[in-house]
């Protein structure tokens, strides 16, 4: 798939609705890191059959 799912946990064993986000062609590699040094989380997908990289800012 060319997709991304975000599950978020609530706490109590259990997550919020699923977050899909499109991506690259086969994403092959995803990180979670601070990438613009606005204190939130962001995503960053290694795209295997694009030959890139993508960021999700915020996700």
């Amino acid at each position: 798939s060319n997709s991304v799912s975000i599950l978020r946990n609530v706490g109590n064993g259990t997550f919020v609705n699923q977050i899909v986000c499109t991506v690259g062609s086969g994403p092959w590699t995803v990180e979670v890191a601070y990438v613009n040094n606005d204190s939130q989380l962001d995503i960053v997908v290694v795209n295997k059959g694009d030959n890139n990289v993508g960021v999700l800012l915020h996700a």
